[in-house]
């Protein structure tokens, strides 16, 4: 398990290598909500990250309740159905801390999106 994760978790970027013709998305109706043929004349993704601290302090300074709660916005703006690979490592930090409520993949996105395959929310225990 030690010599898998290196491979997979990295701080580089990826790119796609485009191999040889694809079947058009109708014939494997992998996404049914995204209409073919789009085109862009930029592709870009914009995320926000959005975070709240809440802090409830008593009168001789100790801290009686403490959170952050945070929101992800995406727009992306991107031609035809490429794939687009995000990353989000916090959860190690969260489980080296032992802070509890750490955030997992299929509670941040929503059920149209499709993950990589062989993601299985168990994974994320």
């Amino acid at each position: 398990m030690e010599d898998v994760l290196p491979q997979y978790i990295t701080q580089q970027g990826h790119k796609l290598e485009i191999g040889g013709p694809r079947p058009p998305a109708t014939v494997t109706n992998a996404v049914s909500w995204r209409s073919e043929g789009i085109k862009y004349r930029k592709n870009e993704v914009f995320m926000d990250v959005i975070e709240s601290v809440n802090l409830l302090v008593n009168a001789s300074g100790s801290v009686l309740r403490s959170e952050i709660v945070g929101n992800i916005k995406l727009r992306v703006v991107l031609s035809g159905m490429p794939e687009l690979r995000l990353g989000l490592n916090d959860k190690v930090l969260f489980e080296i801390t032992g802070r509890e409520k750490a955030p997992s993949l299929s509670s941040l996105f929503p059920s149209q999106l499709i993950l990589t395959p062989g993601y299985s929310p168990a994974d994320e225990g």
